[in-house]
Parts: C-alpha cells; structure tokens; sequence
C-alpha cells in the first residue's frame, strides 16, 4: 500500500488546462482526465481515496481528505539511457508549483537556510517511509511562505527504470503521513 502512495504523474505542459490541483474534487478531476485507471478506497492511510489517472504517457495520483485533493502526484517513468531528456525542468516545476499553490508564494528549502533544515528533513524522512525498494533522491524541496504546501521532487530509481517525481501536498497531509509512520516504528517496540 505504502509503494502504491508514492505513485506519481505529470500531464505535459502543452494541456496546461489539464492539470489538478490541490484544493479540487473528484468530480473536478474526473473534468480534467476522464475516468481514473484504478481508484482505491483507503483504509490504512492518511487519505479517503486514491485515484490514478494516465494521460499523455504520463501519470497523475491524485489523494483525497473529505472529498478534496490533499496531495497530487505527478510521473514521469522512462529507461535510465533516457533519464536526462524526463528530468523535471525548472519552468515545469514552477509552473506546477504555481497552479496548484494559487496565490502562495513558493520558497525553495536549501539545505544550509537557518530553520527551514528540519521542514527539509521530515519531508526526505517522509520519502525514507514510503520508498523502501529502490533507490530515492531528492533533487528539490519547496513550501509555501504561509508553510501550507510542500512540494518534492525526486527521482526513484528501480532495476532499469527512473522515475521521475513531483509530489506537491498540504503539510498537514504531511503531519498526519509522518505521526502514522512514528505510531507504526513505536507500536514495532512494545515487546522490548
């Protein structure tokens, strides 16, 4: 289930009209993509549902709380020899960044800024819970200046597959996915 949340996509830029945003429905989204290729009823998650869409070679996750997309994930797999021509551009970034952050102004976290050290390091400790097969590295970490929305790109790397990643999510999808992974570590140390 864990490896199932960290499925990610990306519709390309030229159907920017096509693009979820954090904020909508599922009715919104169906809108925007059709009928999702598989939709889950969670139970053991932060989210309600999970609906995957697939549009123009690329996928799109989209996780809802009370009916309202909380975390969207985009994705780009191809082989590793053509990794370099899937990686994330900047303006493509930004360009998600800003449709799905409205108004907020995004800051990205350098890893060396004063108090922003930690918000980057539960963001990659959230990644460390979900990726536990493959290889993950995080190329970019964002947050919205009211610290709302934090977005993370990476690339997770499989036998001969690279995938590349944006996630963009609320931080309190953030909050309620990281105290779930510490009851789990804790509840695995009752017996000591």
């Amino acid at each position: 289930m864990k490896a199932q949340l960290i499925a990610f996509g990306l519709i390309g830029l030229a159907a920017t009209a096509a693009h979820a945003r954090l904020g909508e429905t599922r009715t919104q989204c169906i809108s925007r993509y059709g009928i999702p290729k598989s939709e889950l009823k969670l139970t053991d998650s932060v989210y309600d549902t999970d609906a995957q869409f697939k549009t123009e070679g690329m996928s799109v996750a989209v996780y809802f709380v009370g009916g309202k997309a909380e975390s969207i994930a985009y994705e780009r797999d191809c082989p590793k020899a053509a990794a370099a021509t899937e990686a994330w551009r900047e303006y493509e970034i930004r360009a998600l960044l800003e449709r799905n952050g409205g108004t907020k102004k995004w800051e990205i976290i350098p890893p060396d800024k004063p108090g922003e050290v930690s918000k980057a390091l539960e963001i990659v400790h959230y990644l460390d819970e979900l990726i536990p097969t493959g290889k993950a590295k995080v190329l970019g970490l964002w947050i919205t200046n009211d610290q709302e929305l934090i977005a993370v790109n990476f690339v997770n790397i499989t036998g001969t597959t690279e995938s590349h990643n944006l996630c963009i999510r609320t931080r309190r999808s953030l909050e309620r996915q990281l105290l779930i992974a510490k009851t789990e570590r804790l509840k695995k140390l009752e017996h000591f």
